[in-house]
């Protein structure tokens, strides 16, 4: 199931709010690229359900991006 994501960066909050059909929007705090793809794939395992190792990210575009839970 493909998840697409748009990421905002965030001073104070930390979190994913649903939208629509398998579309997020999420808050991150981090400034480097490495540690929003972490944080990223550990607030949509919380979200989700899912555990981190089975989110991958596919696709990127700038804050845009998607997720592949397997």
């Amino acid at each position: 199931m493909l998840i697409k994501l748009k990421v905002k960066k965030s001073d104070w909050k930390q979190e994913v709010e649903s939208f629509g059909n398998n579309m997020y929007l999420a808050y991150v705090i981090s400034q480097s690229d490495s540690s929003i793809l972490q944080e990223l794939t550990h607030l949509l395992s919380k979200k989700l359900g899912v555990p981190p190792s089975k989110i991958k990210l596919v696709s990127r575009n700038g804050g845009d991006m998607v997720f592949d839970l397997m």
